[in-house]
Parts: structure tokens; sequence; C-alpha cells
């Protein structure tokens, strides 16, 4: 193997290494973040909201029925946003940093293969016969 591919499987090798070890720290401190620090005050503040809001559901059982339903559903609706921007934000840059990972590699694979051909064209025409 000659010095130049050494440096690309080297190079290769620290983009790979720098890569998992931004995305491991971000999807640990990112996700320590969003998913697993609780504001129970947060928390129970919504609820007593939410219990508010049934609660002002007034009318007959179906006007009730249906003011309860989509209170809940814009509740469920809020959390399902909620949580989408949670995971966005812990896997959304470790998405782009995997296709950033790739582009980095194909680029120094595509490299090392240009120079591999132009090498061998080199060779090719030296060893040719004088005609």
């Amino acid at each position: 193997m000659d010095e130049e591919s050494q440096n690309a499987n080297r190079k290769r090798r620290q983009i790979r290494w720098l890569s998992i070890a931004v995305g491991v720290m971000w999807m640990l401190i990112a996700g320590w973040q969003e998913f697993l620090t609780f504001d129970s005050y947060e928390e129970s503040l919504k609820a007593a909201r939410l219990q508010q809001k049934l609660a002002n559901c007034q009318g007959n059982v179906a006007k009730r029925y249906d003011c309860k339903s989509s209170i809940l559903i814009a509740e469920q609706r809020d959390k399902f946003v909620e949580w989408g921007t949670k995971s966005a934000i812990v896997f959304g840059p470790l998405i782009v940093l995997g296709l950033l990972y790739t582009y980095a590699y194909r680029r120094i694979d595509r490299k090392e293969f240009e120079e591999r051909k132009r090498r061998n064209r080199e060779r090719r025409r030296d060893s040719e016969w004088p005609t």
C-alpha cells in the first residue's frame, strides 16, 4: 500500500471516529436535556389547566362529550408535536452528521480512485511498445 492510500485510510478513520464521537456526545447531552429532565411544576400546571378546561365544558351529555373529546384530541396533538420536536432536536443533527460523513468519505474515495486511474494511465503509457 502506497503512502497516498495510507493517508486516505487515515483520513477516513479520523473522520469516522470524529463523527461517532460528536454524535454520541450530542445524543447524550441533547437526549438528557430533552428526554430525561422533567419539570414537575410545569407538568402539574399543564394538568391543572387541562382539568380546568374539561370542567368548563357545559351543556347536555353529547355537548360535554364533544367538548371534552376536542380538548383531549388537541392535548394529544400538542404532545405529539412536542415529542416530535424533541426527537428532531436529538436526532436531526445526527442525521445531518451522517450525511456529511458519507459525503466526506465518498469524496476521499473519489480522489483516491482518480489518482489510481491517473497512475495506471501513466504506467500503461510508459510501458507501451514504441511503434
